[in-house]
C-alpha cells in the first residue's frame, strides 16, 4: 500500500543535498565575495561572477532564504553576519 505521507528522513535528506547544493554553487561562483567586493544588484553580481542574470537571481534568492543574504529594494542584496563566516 502507498504512504499518503512523506518519510521525514527520505526529506531530511533530499533537503541536505539540495541545500549543499546551493551552497557548493555559491561557493564556486564566489557570490558572497562579490557582494562583499561591492556588487549589490543581481546584473552587477551576475557580471562579477561570470554567471547568467536570471540563474544567478534564483540563487540570491535561495541564498536569501538560507539566512546568507538579505535585500533591500533600493540597495541590493548584502551578507548577513550568518553568511560571512
Amino acid at each position: 500500500m502507498a504512504s499518503s505521507g512523506s518519510d521525514p528522513i527520505e526529506v531530511s535528506v533530499s533537503l541536505g543535498y539540495q541545500y549543499t547544493q546551493i551552497l557548493a554553487t555559491a561557493a564556486r561562483l564566489r557570490v558572497i565575495d562579490a557582494i562583499l567586493d561591492g556588487a549589490r544588484q543581481p546584473d552587477e553580481i551576475a557580471r562579477h561572477v561570470g554567471a547568467d542574470p536570471m540563474a544567478l537571481g534564483l540563487l540570491l534568492e535561495l541564498l536569501v532564504h538560507l539566512g546568507l543574504l538579505t535585500t533591500r529594494s533600493d540597495d541590493g542584496y548584502h551578507v548577513t553576519a550568518r553568511g560571512a563566516r
